[in-house]
């Protein structure tokens, strides 16, 4: 069995890209390529069973259980993967959970002393019963994320993978289900908070072992040791909170919970290629990072990493551009075409998310914090303020296409500077791009000429299909070249 087993295993062994960072990116991808799989096969039919104006209300939710995992850790579920002891790290661990609690039960207390000021200010949708869920489902989150970066910091990137399966499955199963039996707002919540906890479990049951390291003295030593991520990384991710959520919150009380829907599928759909290998990227990244700044290897491995999310990430994302309309139209109901208007709005702007967004541990790991908060200033400026223009012109579209643009500046500024820092030439660094724009357009080309004609919108997705395949495919060898450096 042995001697069958061999050949059969080597050829997969070699359909992983080779070097410990490419590895580690492609096991990490691959469990969240299957929970995004399963998010993004089910969307068709939420889709059908649910009005857009319940997806605005699950925004809505998922935006203020959002700011909870960001800000409620006091940053220091960022700090898990930094100290040289795992003593050290496992009792910043148990901080940050323990600012999530706390964090959580005074969200609650707010909730009970603002509660109907917060319903007469947001007229979109009958929030009563959802805002009560939001305490838990952002501790849940909270909570998560710093057992993620336990995990990183341990390398169990399998325990990441098979996290990211469950609890898609367990969000998609739950929402479909209601949606089967009595479709409304209520089933998309308590799937998202099902999910929001699912997996929680999984990650704790390796640090739990790590239970009698843990000591009163050992966390208030660790929060005084890793204070300035809280005084200067903290206010950065408050920024980053309040800017990546605010939109959603923003769009509701302008344009309805309906236009909301509509951008809240989108990114569903769009953001996947960020959530599947950007953030794959990132952590791993982020673990790698600290080990090349002490090597002295840190501006080779910036470069080598940007390069792959380059040739990875631009061509797909500019087949989306040229058919989002059309594919929105197919796989979610001729209703969600707008969705995919808004998708083409916002394709410069996922780009350049995706491709810079690996890269941002270099502040942390170079102690840059100031940087990251000045940037996400920037990005809450470009965020919001368009969508306040958009809002008072009463033009949702506008609203998308200003914060597209403007979202896009920001990461390109950001790269330059995320250049700098690693000690890279503008030059080394850009050089990637020239290429992968050529293959896109050489991919998009089929899609625009089709949509041009006039061709039928199954013909136009078809079409972005196969040239997506067809990507896939030579990306695939050239990546599997004996020749193709190793990361």
């Amino acid at each position: 069995m042995s001697t069958l087993r061999t050949p059969l295993a080597n050829r997969l062994k070699q359909l992983l890209p080779s070097g410990a960072f490419g590895r580690a990116v492609a096991v990490v991808s691959g469990g969240t390529a299957l929970g995004q799989l399963l998010t993004i096969g089910a969307s068709p039919l939420l889709s059908r069973l649910y009005v857009p104006a319940d997806f605005g209300t699950l925004a809505i939710y998922a935006s203020l259980t959002g700011i909870i995992a960001m800000v409620g850790g006091l940053a220091y579920q960022l700090a898990v993967p930094v100290p040289e002891s795992d003593v050290d790290a496992v009792n910043v661990l148990a901080l940050s959970l323990l600012a999530f609690l706390v964090t959580s039960g005074l969200g609650a207390g707010l909730l009970l002393l603002f509660h109907d000021r917060l319903m007469a200010w947001h007229r979109t949708a009958p929030l009563s019963w959802m805002l009560w869920l939001v305490p838990v489902g952002g501790f849940g989150l909270g909570a998560f994320e710093a057992l993620s970066q336990w995990a990183v910091r341990t390398k169990s990137f399998g325990a990441l993978a098979k996290t990211s399966v469950t609890r898609a499955a367990g969000l998609v199963g739950i929402q479909g289900g209601w949606g089967l039996t009595s479709p409304s707002a209520t089933g998309l919540v308590v799937g998202q908070l099902v999910g929001q906890w699912m997996g929680t479990a999984t990650l704790l049951r390796p640090a739990l072992k790590w239970l009698p390291k843990l000591s009163p003295s050992r966390i208030w030593s660790a929060a005084s040791r890793y204070r300035r991520f809280p005084l200067l990384t903290l206010p950065e991710v408050t920024v980053n909170a309040v800017s990546y959520f605010a939109p959603p919150l923003l769009l509701a009380y302008f344009f309805g919970s309906s236009v909301l829907g509509f951008y809240a599928l989108q990114d569903r759909v769009t953001l996947v290629p960020i959530r599947l290998v950007g953030s794959s990227a990132q952590r791993v990244f982020f673990a790698s990072a600290a080990d090349a700044r002490r090597d002295g290897t840190l501006a080779e491995l910036t470069s080598r990493v940007f390069r792959q999310m380059v040739e990875l990430g631009i061509p797909f994302i500019a087949l989306l551009a040229a058919g989002a309309p059309s594919a929105f139209a197919v796989f979610f109901g001729s209703g969600w075409r707008e969705a995919g208007v808004y998708a083409q709005w916002l394709c410069l702007r996922t780009a350049l998310t995706m491709v810079v967004f690996p890269l941002t541990p270099l502040v942390y790991v170079l102690e840059k914090q100031g940087a990251g908060t000045a940037f996400q200033v920037l990005l809450l400026v470009c965020r919001v303020g368009p969508i306040v223009a958009g809002g008072l012109l009463a033009s949702p579209r506008l609203a998308i296409a200003l914060s597209g643009m403007c979202i896009a500046a920001a990461w390109a500024l950001y790269l330059l500077y995320l250049t700098a820092l690693s000690n890279n030439r503008p030059a080394r660094m850009l050089r990637p791009i020239a290429p992968a724009l050529g293959a896109s357009v050489a991919f998009a080309s089929p899609v625009i000429v089709a949509r041009i004609l006039g061709l039928s919108d199954i013909l136009v997705t078809a079409l972005a299909a196969a040239s997506g395949l067809l990507a896939a495919i030579l990306m695939l060898r050239r990546r599997n070249r004996p020749t193709a450096p190793a990361v």
